[in-house]
């Protein structure tokens, strides 16, 4: 029998709720839905603030599994760009973990309200979440789902969220296999070539999710359009399959340049890490300042 999703059980989510977060947090509403997850506003009763509390969207094992899997990871993470793990616990056996709660919304939000960002002003968000995924890849943990949804912002600070489909390596070169997209390996719009066939991944596979991402802040939409995943994970194997004419006048040609490199299909061809990929927007964003 399919589990039913844990919304679609209030009797079992009360009861399981109430004794997982009594006399701790007190749930104020749902903010945020997943295939996996599903994401509420609460507050912490001993400090009187406001979190976020993440649990499965179901009690399939596949869901308490990635829940699990989140938390593991996010527990050997400190990062000042990388949304914190507050608290974690399980009864009953549904996982929770306790975040920071970020009122200024995503990445996504912010797109999607103003449309093409100011050059500068993206460079400074993309150096904060480059400087999160490189101290997570120096631990050996891609996030495999880098994209405007997963990048919040609090007065211009981002955080680099979700790391529910992050994979520790399995073997030492930190190359392994991911499931492919049906799977839940990532998002159509910004998943990599290799990541959407099911390939070996490294630390090129998040810098080409990155560059769609810096993509879309500069031209104002996704650099991968299309009706269907199928379509849009299709498109970027075609010629010319980047559109770098919808990038604004007055980016530096050599941000035009390594944004075309990081979406290059194959991944040697990319930049070799992330670093690697952000430097030219940050010598560009220093001129930039000094106008």
């Amino acid at each position: 029998m399919t589990a039913q999703p844990v919304l679609a059980q209030p009797e079992r989510r009360a009861a399981t709720l109430a004794g997982v977060l009594a006399g701790r947090y007190v749930l104020d509403g749902e903010i945020g839905r997943g295939g996996m997850a599903i994401v509420y506003l609460a507050r912490q009763l001993r400090f009187g603030r406001s979190v976020a509390i993440k649990i499965p969207s179901s009690m399939a094992e596949e869901a308490v599994e990635h829940v699990r899997g989140e938390i593991r990871t996010m527990a050997r993470l400190d990062h000042p760009h990388i949304l914190p793990l507050l608290d974690a616990d399980e009864r009953r056996g549904l996982p929770c973990f306790v975040m920071r709660y970020v009122r200024g919304g995503s990445l996504r939000a912010l797109v999607t309200r103003r449309g093409r960002l100011p050059f500068g002003e993206a460079a400074a968000l993309l150096r904060g979440t480059a400087a999160a995924l490189q101290y997570a890849h120096d631990r050996d943990i891609l996030h495999c789902d880098v994209k405007p949804e997963n990048i919040l912002l609090d007065e211009g600070h981002p955080y680099l969220a979700d790391f529910g489909v992050a994979r520790p390596p399995a073997s030492e070169s930190a190359v392994w296999r991911r499931p492919r997209l049906v799977s839940g390996g990532g998002t159509p719009t910004y998943v990599s070539p290799e990541q959407a066939a099911g390939d070996h991944l490294d630390a090129r596979s998040d810098v080409y999710s990155l560059a769609c991402v810096a993509y879309e802040m500069l031209a104002g939409r996704s650099p991968f359009l299309g009706d269907t995943a199928a379509e849009i994970v299709a498109r970027r194997f075609g010629p010319a399959a980047v559109d770098l004419g919808a990038l604004p006048r007055n980016v530096p040609a050599r941000v035009v340049r390594v944004i075309e490199r990081a979406l290059s299909v194959v991944p040697a061809d990319r930049p070799e890490s992330v670093t690697a990929f952000t430097e030219p927007f940050v010598s560009a964003k220093r001129r930039w300042w000094r106008r």
